[in-house]
Parts: C-alpha cells; structure tokens; sequence
C-alpha cells in the first residue's frame, strides 16, 4: 500500500489526534473536579450531570471546532483537487482534439494533391494508405474520449461532430485506394479536387467551433469560473452548438440524396445488392422503422453473400456513401456555396460596422 504523504499525516496529527486526546485528558480532569463537587451522587448520576454541564460542553465545543474546520478544508482541497485533475484531463482531450484535426487534414492535402502517375508513386500510395488506416484508429479513439471527458455533451452534438470529421475522412479514405486501384482514370483526378474543397472549406468553418464548444464546456463546469462569466460563456457555446449542427444537418441532407452502394463497381450481383440496400430504406422509411427487421437483414445478407471477393473488398473500399464522383461533387458545392454565403453577410456585417463608426465620427 502507498504511504501517505508526510505533511497529511501531520497535520491529522495535529488537527484531529491532539484535539480528541486533549478532549479525553481534560474532561477527565473537570469529571474528577465535579465527583468531587457532588459527593452524594451515584456514579451514574455524576456521569449524566457532568455530560449536561457547562465545562463539558465548552471544553468538547472548543476542542472540536478545530477538528471539524480541518475536516471541512480537506474535503474542499479534495474536491478542488478533482476539478483539476478533470480540468487537466479535459485540455489534454481538447489537445487531442486539435491534433487529430491537424492529421486530417494533412491527410486530406496529401491525398488531393498526390500525382498517382508520377514514377515511383505506387508505394508512396501505399504508405499513405496505411497511414489513413492509422487516422481512423485513433480518431475512434478521440469519440471515446469525447464520451469520457465531456458527459455534458448530448449525443446529437457528438454526431455533430461525427459527421463533419467523416465527411472529410471517408472520402480521404476511399480516394487513396481510388489512387490505388485506377491512377489514370480521369475521375481520380476530379475526385481529388472535390476531396480539397472539402477539406478546406470544413477546415474553416468547423474547426473553430468545434475546439471552443469543449474549451467552453470545460471552462463552465470549473469551480475558478465565476458567476458572472458563466451566461457569456454558455450563450457562446449555444452559438456554436448551433452553427455545428447547421452544417452537420447540411451534410447530412445531401448525404440522404445518394446510395452509393459500391460506386466504381460493375456487374449484376454489385447491381442486385444495390437494388436490396434501396427496397429495404424504403421499406423502413415507409413504416417509420429505426431497425432493420430479420427479414429485411436476410435480403441484405442474401445479396451480399453473391458478392465475390473483390467486389466484397471493393465495398469496404469505397463504402455506401460518400465517394462517388456525383456525391463528392454535389457536397463540395453545397459547403462552397454556404462558405460564399457567410463571406457576403460578414462583408455586409463589416461595412455596416465601418460605416456606423463613420457617421458617430464625422458628428
């Protein structure tokens, strides 16, 4: 078992130990006094009497405040003492957060720019595989630590979160294999266009947000933060949980518009299983279901089950959605055309800000 430190195990010494001995010893001084004073009283009647007088209850008083000040300054040193360690914890995932981000988007930069045809290139792509193979361990990792660190998040903000990292990350993943599998295809090369429009764009208007909603959840739930500061903070952070969600339920929209079973795959049990993966969202849009039935699962199974090996290894490839050329192309649009958007409306913020100053000025 672990010590305990040197200065704790002195000052229970001091501040309980000494009290509770100084409490027996003089007490039972003041009871030797008070059979004294009432001699004709039986033992049990001393005890009693001594127990409901004044010198009892002012030595026992006074003696035991200080245990009970001790007790109640170590039980605040405790707790500040967890609000630390969880304050450190939750910077060390906010860190974690940034850096994760930063390897994305490196990622996706390398990926978008990679010249596939170049001589030698093949194991360049290989090696960059692998490295997007790591990325996506470790950013499962960081959902984790979302859940860990900040319980306070609602579920639908971490799916926020979710969705703008795998917008950029899915595509990452499957366009390295596209560089790959076809290096010449003219599609490659238009793929890796839309793959940096999207990164650049989410870079800009979704790392912001992201980062300050856990520095301000964290910077709520500590003790050090004060009343006052604390609706400024939260008004902030429902400012940024709202600009999240916004461009998470965009993504999400045109994400609805696309089954991408296997794109870039051919031939009829690719086109069968296809064909299940639309009767059976239909159906569960149809009767309002969350769950895939036992026999809606068996469809699924049936079509996939005729698939060969690689047409199997090229679905977890390419995946359902995501890497089409026609869905890459549809969401860079959106997300520039949102970016153009709230560029206009911050030029118009900023001139109507300039000119307000202006006409104060010139009066």
């Amino acid at each position: 078992m672990a010590k305990a430190p040197r200065d704790s195990s002195r000052a229970l010494i001091v501040w309980i130990v000494v009290p509770l001995v100084l409490i027996v010893v003089a007490n039972s001084l003041m009871f030797v006094v008070y059979q004294g004073a009432n001699p004709g009283e039986d033992w049990y009647s001393q005890v009693w009497g001594f127990l409901q007088s004044q010198s009892f209850l002012a030595i026992t008083g006074s003696l035991l405040f200080p245990i009970a000040i001790f007790l109640v300054e170590n039980r605040l040193q405790i707790i500040q003492k967890r609000a630390d360690e969880r304050k450190e914890q939750r910077l060390e995932c906010i860190g974690k957060t940034e850096e994760v981000w930063s390897r994305l988007q490196s990622l996706a930069f390398s990926v978008s720019t990679c010249d596939a045809l170049a001589t030698g290139a093949r194991p360049e792509v290989i090696k960059l595989i692998g490295t997007v193979h790591d990325f996506k361990n470790s950013g499962e990792q960081l959902i984790s630590e979302w859940v860990l660190r900040f319980p306070d998040l609602e579920l639908e903000t971490i799916e926020d979160m979710l969705t703008m990292i795998n917008v950029v990350s899915d595509p990452t993943y499957a366009i390295a294999y596209r560089l790959l599998d076809a290096p010449g295809d003219p599609s490659t090369r238009e793929l890796q266009g839309y793959l940096g429009t999207v990164a650049d764009v989410v870079d800009g208007v979704v790392r912001y947000p992201m980062v300050e909603i856990l520095s301000l959840s964290a910077e709520i739930d500590d003790p050090a933060t004060g009343r006052r500061e604390r609706p400024a903070k939260e008004e902030r952070r429902r400012g940024q949980l709202a600009s999240l969600h916004s461009w998470a339920a965009g993504v999400r929209a045109v994400d609805r518009r696309f089954i991408n079973v296997g794109p870039f795959m051919e031939g009829q049990d690719v086109d069968d299983l296809r064909r299940a993966f639309t009767e059976v969202e239909g159906e569960m849009v149809a009767r309002g279901q969350r769950s895939v039935t036992g026999e809606e699962f068996g469809k699924l199974s049936s079509a996939y089950d005729r698939l060969s090996p690689e047409e199997r290894t090229g679905l977890l490839r390419y995946g359902v959605n995501g890497t089409s050329v026609e869905h890459m192309r549809v969401t860079a649009a959106w997300l520039s055309t949102e970016w153009l958007r709230i560029e206009v409306e911050e030029r118009i913020r900023l001139r109507g800000r300039d000119g307000s100053k202006a006409v104060s000025g010139s009066g």
